[in-house]
């Protein structure tokens, strides 16, 4: 496996290659002329997929078929021109690899770049391809909304309602439950490769996978059934053309090299925001607006589960006014206090 490109591609990619699309009717596809980059999650037809790291990829064979939203995006006239670099096993949000490399924030150099789909993140910024393929492994008050219309929530508020840390308790357990399911399956898919092959894996993701491996499922149905009733709470609450309109993030992206106490602090407050997206199944997007003293700074809009489409245009419409808005916020004497 191929070592992350040079700083000429702010090391957002792997490997290098070039998929064409279909050669008939090229023009008349809708992605005709536009480039994209794939995360190394994702299967191309005789290359190893790698997962983020050398042993994964040294004990896989190479994929039999591609994936299948790889070849709709071939077959909509996009070209690919290589796999990006993403955290190891999909299993952080800051987006570093010890052993390819951090891709480099484009926007703040000095910052994790996040993830886990940070190289298809730069390599979009950078503006190296027109788009990329990542994926997600989360005036109303939302965490009252879960609190009154997610019954399960019940069962877990008391242990978060006690925490000293700045945080909306319900938005805390929908955060806990996704990652004790995702600690779940990630055990039942990956726990005898870890344990038989005992890869070599980066600081913060090996803690991180034997933890998961080690740990026990907890009640399983509780949190099962805490997903089935967040989902449809939400789904009651946006209907079918209802947007919610959410902070991507917390605050500003660690620095990198930070402290680890500190970048687990940022995670934890991190995923009770990602977890809405990432429990329910629902669509998000991130919208950029700027850069604010030197940080990047967005908004993310999420929409009911496969209304995808209906987000973009949203999005697209939103997108000028939006900018604006945020400008007029900035340049307002209330915006230095």
């Amino acid at each position: 496996m191929a070592m992350a490109s040079s700083d000429a591609d702010h090391g957002a990619f792997m490997e290098r290659f070039e998929l064409l699309p279909p050669e008939s009717q090229q023009q008349q596809l809708p992605l005709h002329g536009l480039t994209f980059a794939i995360k190394d999650i994702f299967d191309i037809s005789g290359r190893v997929t790698g997962f983020g790291n050398p042993d994964w990829a040294r004990t896989h064979a190479p994929a039999a078929v591609t994936s299948p939203v790889v070849l709709a995006t071939l077959a909509a006239g996009a070209t690919s021109v290589g796999k990006t670099v993403m955290d190891e096993m999909a299993y952080s949000i800051n987006g570093e690899n010890a052993h390819y490399g951090t891709p480099i924030n484009p926007c703040a150099p000095d910052r994790v770049p996040g993830g886990s789909s940070s190289g298809s993140a730069v390599a979009v910024a950078a503006k190296l391809v027109d788009f990329a393929l990542g994926h997600a492994v989360d005036n109303r008050n939302l965490g009252e909304f879960i609190s009154n219309n997610v019954p399960t929530v019940g069962k877990f508020i008391n242990d978060f309602s006690k925490s000293k840390a700045p945080s909306v308790p319900a938005l805390s357990v929908i955060s806990y439950v996704m990652r004790c399911l995702q600690r779940s399956e990630f055990k039942a898919n990956h726990a005898e490769w870890v344990n038989t092959v005992k890869p070599n894996l980066g600081p913060g993701i090996r803690e991180r996978v034997h933890e998961a491996i080690a740990s026990e499922d907890g009640p399983m149905d509780d949190f099962l059934a805490l997903r089935s009733e967040f989902k449809s709470a939400l789904a009651d609450l946006v209907k079918d053309d209802g947007i919610l309109a959410i902070p991507t993030v917390p605050g500003s992206p660690p620095k990198l090299r930070m402290e680890a106490s500190a970048l687990e602090n940022f995670r934890a407050r991190a995923f009770s925001l990602l977890s809405i997206a990432g429990l329910s199944g629902f669509c998000q997007l991130s919208i950029p607006l700027g850069v604010r003293e030197g940080i990047p700074v967005s908004i993310s809009l999420v929409a009911r589960h496969g209304a995808d489409r209906f987000l973009l245009n949203v999005a697209q419409e939103l997108y000028e006014t939006l900018k604006e808005e945020t400008k007029k916020a900035w340049d307002s004497p209330a915006s230095s206090l």
